[in-house]
C-alpha cells in the first residue's frame, strides 16, 4: 500500500469527498427515496438474473430429456426388429439405408 495522504471533507450538498493522492472519490449522499429506488433496481436485476439462469437450466434439462427419449425409442425399435426375426445384418442394412 502506498503512503499517499488522504483528505476527506463534506461539500455543500452533503456529499462526502475523499482525495487520495491524485484520485478524487465522491460519496454521494442519497435520500431515502433514492436508496429505495436503488434497492428496488438491485432486486429487479437479481430477479432477472435468477429467471435467466432458471430458463437456461430448464432448456438444458429439456435437451437432455429429449436425447434420452430418442435413445429409449431407438432401443425399443431395435428390440422390436430383433423380436420380429430380423438378423443383425438386416437391421444394420435398414439403419444404413
Amino acid at each position: 500500500m502506498t503512503d499517499e495522504k488522504m483528505i476527506t471533507y463534506t461539500d455543500d450538498e452533503g456529499n462526502r469527498i475523499a482525495i487520495i493522492g491524485k484520485t478524487k472519490v465522491i460519496y454521494k449522499k442519497m435520500s431515502d427515496v433514492e436508496k429505495a429506488i436503488e434497492l428496488s433496481e438491485m432486486r429487479e436485476k437479481a430477479l432477472h438474473i435468477e429467471a435467466t439462469e432458471k430458463a437456461h437450466a430448464r432448456a438444458e434439462g429439456e435437451a437432455v430429456g429429449l436425447k434420452k427419449g430418442e435413445r429409449r425409442k431407438e432401443a425399443e425399435i431395435l428390440a422390436k426388429m430383433r423380436k420380429s426375426g430380423l438378423s443383425e445384418e438386416q437391421i444394420k442394412a435398414i439403419l444404413n439405408s
